[in-house]
């Protein structure tokens, strides 16, 4: 997972999980977004801003 990252931060940004390319993103608790399908914290650098705009907002408990 780690080698996926790093790898990621020699590309491009992107609008997928860098380590299991799912579009799925959302944001938590903390101040990166996260993969919703395999939980990494995904650094706002290896994402497009576009991507960023995106990124799917959790639903706050009532």
């Amino acid at each position: 997972m780690l080698r996926r990252l790093l790898d990621a931060l020699d590309r491009e940004p992107g609008t997928d999980c860098p380590v299991c390319a799912t579009p799925h993103l959302a944001w938590g608790e903390g101040p990166e977004p996260h993969c919703v399908h395999c939980g990494i914290s995904v650094p706002r650098e290896l994402l497009t801003p576009r991507a960023l705009t995106q990124v799917a907002t959790p639903l706050l408990a009532a």
